[in-house]
């Protein structure tokens, strides 16, 4: 069996796992769909995946490094949370093949990038999990993960496999824990596996504001106001694969 099929194997009794848990309770699950629509905020995530690809056809590696950077965060308020991003990725992802930071980018260079910053978002020796992921989840932050490993996969769908092999790392990893010891590591997976459901299927989803909040005042956004519909995606062309 190959290292791939391990992961497959793997994140295929993690999905079932997860999803079982949170199938416990059908609300759970539509909550979870309806924050995962209502992070993608005014553009959709396909969207921002080929603008991001058109105005970076004729960059070099160096300045790809940098703009690649500023579309993972992009729409992301916390301060704190982008200082966590730039002390864990930032250096990391300069000082990474800077020989041929002077090339344009391509297929080739652009997959390469994004399997760099997948090992730093995930595990980077493929035992452990890497500094940033216990980062991010330790302080309450699985949705803002998963987003942005969804939006490198948006741009390259070849580093699909390279996340899937990562992600299967980690479950490798943390099995022999407690639920209790790395119930953060659950929350992050059951994110994952639905978030990538949802955007591996040909179905959008869509959230319809049934009613008016009658505390329009609060600018927290009343997910219990809202409903879940879904449609059949239309085929968005890729620039790069």
């Amino acid at each position: 069996m190959t290292q791939y099929q391990a992961s497959q194997t793997l994140l295929r009794q993690a999905y079932a796992s997860s999803l079982g848990k949170v199938m416990g309770k059908v609300t759970d699950v539509l909550r979870l769909i309806k924050m995962i629509v209502v992070k993608k905020g005014i553009f959709s995530y396909e969207n921002l995946a080929n603008i991001f690809l058109k105005q970076t056809q004729n960059q070099t590696l160096k300045d790809f490094k940098e703009s690649i950077q500023k579309y993972l965060f992009y729409s992301i308020n916390n301060q704190e949370l982008i200082t966590i991003f730039r002390d864990n990725l930032e250096y990391k992802l300069l000082s990474w093949n800077v020989e041929h930071d002077e090339e344009l980018i391509n297929k080739h260079l652009l997959l390469r990038s994004c399997n760099r910053i997948i090992d730093c978002l995930t595990t980077e020796n493929g035992q452990e999990p890497s500094l940033l992921f216990v980062a991010l989840l330790s302080q309450g932050h699985p949705l803002t993960l998963v987003i942005i490993l969804l939006k490198i996969i948006l741009i390259c769908q070849n580093a699909r496999s390279h996340l899937e092999i990562r992600i299967a790392n980690l479950i490798s990893y943390y099995e022999s824990y407690s639920e209790d010891e790395c119930q953060w590591v659950i929350n992050f997976m059951e994110f994952f596996n639905i978030t990538f459901a949802i955007y591996a299927e040909n179905i959008e989803y869509n959230l319809i504001k049934m009613k008016e909040d009658e505390t329009n005042y609060d600018s927290h956004l009343d997910l219990d106001t809202y409903r879940v519909f879904s449609q059949i995606r239309e085929d968005t062309q890729k620039l790069w694969g």
